[in-house]
């Protein structure tokens, strides 16, 4: 790549980090990741996104990118989660005990679900 090329990409990823600020930051409220790992990964679905992108197809840049950066940041998650999968309610309820339990003593049984959920998660 030369240097013009080289400019003319850095300054469309530049113009378009917007995008990813949003769907990277929809995943770590759905997650609990930090929004900057996801940003970074974004970022990344972005550049992935310009090198592939083909502007006589007529499709707006920011149209073709958005499912390009979605899907960087869903194929990193899918990479981070375990084999083992906590039920949807127990998931949920850790969760609720990890919000609400800072400091506070938890139960035996509610310090093992939030036990295994924070070990889940790294």
């Amino acid at each position: 790549m030369d240097k013009t090329c080289l400019k003319r990409r850095n300054r469309q990823i530049q113009d378009n980090q917007h995008l990813v600020q949003p769907i990277a930051r929809h995943y770590a409220q759905q997650t609990g990741l930090e929004s900057d790992d996801l940003l970074q990964v974004g970022c990344l679905g972005l550049i992935k996104a310009y090198n592939r992108y083909d502007a006589q197809r007529g499709t707006p840049f920011p149209s073709f990118a958005k499912p390009h950066i979605r899907g960087a940041i869903l194929h990193f998650l899918r990479d981070r989660v375990g084999l083992i999968r906590l039920p949807r309610a127990v998931e949920e309820r850790a969760m609720q005990m990890v919000r609400s339990s800072e400091g506070s003593a938890l139960s035996p049984a509610d310090a093992l679900v939030v036990d295994h959920y924070r070990s889940k998660q790294h």
